[in-house]
């Protein structure tokens, strides 16, 4: 390739008005493609509402709250699930499926005949169901906390070391209890969570009392 005799000419054809043009038109197309992409870029959200949904619906199941394992795990399952319904409504997999078609057909049946034949109800009706199902949309207490662990050492209780420390406490002194496993301060913990973590004792009996 003769270099010196081929580059006047690309300098030439470089800076004629055409060439030019043609290049910025790419450079523009290519800008708006990618910024495109990017707002096009699927996010899946997992806001304090799907949060309280999942809480929700893990309560009408096992009648509890989940612990923050469980709920990350419901969670994380939820992100996989959105993520797949999301491809496959872009992949078209939707449509031409006849049982799909046959499932939103009855749901537009279901809602048609619901409410033809239900009449609104009154203030009274709706304060009264109100009160009957207060419970489900009730969240359980929750309950800040510090605890000072005191073990049993062989045939010697921690029961004396316990009453000494309260002695001291409500003397204005400050107690330092021996190591636990799940630490001494507690955010926002409910009475069942609790339980699981401190059994049947009076601690957790007298959180539902604070």
């Amino acid at each position: 390739m003769d270099l010196p005799r081929i580059m006047p000419v690309v300098r030439r054809f470089a800076s004629e008005p055409l060439p030019q043009f043609i290049a910025i038109g790419l450079a523009l197309f290519a800008i708006a493609h990618i910024s495109d992409r990017l707002r096009q870029r699927p996010e899946i959200r997992v806001d304090a509402a799907q949060r309280d949904y999942q809480r929700n619906q893990f309560r009408g199941q096992f009648g509890t709250d989940p612990d923050a394992a469980r709920l990350d795990e419901l969670l994380k399952t939820y992100v996989r699930d959105e993520a797949l319904y999301r491809e496959a409504l872009r992949l078209g997999l939707d449509r031409d499926d006849e049982i799909i078609r046959r499932r939103l057909i009855q749901k537009m049946e279901f809602l048609a005949a619901e409410g033809a034949a239900l009449p609104a109800p009154t203030p009274e009706q709706l304060a009264a169901w109100h009160a009957a199902h207060a419970a489900d949309f009730t969240r359980p207490g929750t309950t800040d906390f510090e605890q000072r662990y005191f073990a049993d050492n062989g045939a010697a209780s921690g029961k004396p070391k316990a009453e000494a420390a309260l002695a001291r406490l409500r003397q204005g002194g400050k107690v330092e209890g021996e190591v636990f496993a799940a630490g001494e301060r507690f955010v926002a913990m409910a009475q069942a969570e609790a339980r699981k973590l401190f059994g049947d004792t009076a601690l957790v009996a007298a959180l539902a009392t604070t």
